[in-house]
């Protein structure tokens, strides 16, 4: 028998409808979200409620957090972490956050320099940049918490 995963986080498992805390929604990795305003019937008049360009062309591939009344991005290399108002029209800009990251990391990424997503715990957004640093931010200030040495190479 394997073990278990690492338990899951209570901000996650407990997290009200409308918000999604980690990058697959809950800890089951469901990405389903129980909210049921839009149907089957008013799905095709939903229109754009704000975009939000990151200045970056690369591939974007992490999903979005919504934790309370803000929006995470996190942008592929160089890893520009944003926190968008959802309480404001067109969801302005609250902070950004701009690690430095290696330029070598670019020569040794697979796939594109994407970023797969952020996470959120307990009033920290965490996130994990290209050149293997893993930051900790302070979700209300983007003032980065705690910094990890880069990882070991994998074998």
């Amino acid at each position: 028998v394997a073990p278990s995963a690492a338990p899951a986080s209570a901000a996650a498992a407990s997290a009200p409808p409308g918000e999604w805390p980690t990058a697959a929604h809950d800890p089951g990795g469901t990405r389903f979200s129980p909210l049921d305003q839009i149907d089957a019937r008013n799905v095709g008049t939903l229109k754009l409620a704000f975009s939000f360009p990151t200045g970056n062309d690369k591939g974007h591939e992490a999903a979005p957090l919504v934790v309370g009344d803000t929006m995470y991005i996190v942008s592929p290399k160089p890893n520009y972490v944003y926190a968008l108002d959802l309480t404001q029209p067109g969801a302005p800009q609250k902070w950004a956050y701009k690690p430095r990251v290696e330029q070598a990391a670019q020569g040794v990424a697979c796939c594109d320099v994407v970023n797969r997503g952020l996470a959120y715990d307990n009033g920290r957004i965490f996130m994990n940049t290209l050149d293997n640093h893993t930051i900790a931010l302070d979700a209300n200030s983007a003032m980065a918490m705690c910094c990890g040495l880069p990882l070991p190479p994998e074998p």
